[in-house]
């Protein structure tokens, strides 16, 4: 094994392969009625890595429902993954990122509508 092989495996932590997926999710943040916009930069059975207009609080419980599309599920049906912001950064040029481990996967029967059918 070389040394760039050791170095990527001793830091790497992930439990699950990450998927690029590039789509827009709805992000509700601790239980509030307040939602807000972003995009998703790569998922997992495990977690998201988000881009947003706001800044997630390392620690806060989040809701983000993925975007109605073929490639995260049969039939384009949204889903919604629960779950805590792990890390969250700031880039120079003025966006946010937000790291989420997810705790529960829920499939929704109508867009991002709070209703529907519990896949976990």
């Amino acid at each position: 094994m070389g040394s760039d092989t050791a170095a990527a495996w001793l830091t790497e932590r992930r439990s699950y392969g990450r998927l690029p997926l590039r789509v827009f999710v709805s992000i509700q943040c601790g239980g509030s009625a307040d939602h807000t916009g972003g995009f998703c930069r790569d998922i997992s059975k495990g977690g998201i890595y988000l881009f947003t207009d706001v800044h997630l609080q390392q620690g806060s419980e989040v809701e983000v429902c993925i975007a109605q599309s073929p490639e995260v599920c049969d039939a384009g049906k949204p889903v919604v993954a629960q779950g805590r912001v792990t890390r969250s950064e700031r880039y120079m040029d003025g966006r946010k990122g937000a790291a989420v481990e997810i705790s529960r996967w829920v499939r929704l029967t109508h867009a991002c509508d709070g209703g529907g059918d519990d896949d976990r």
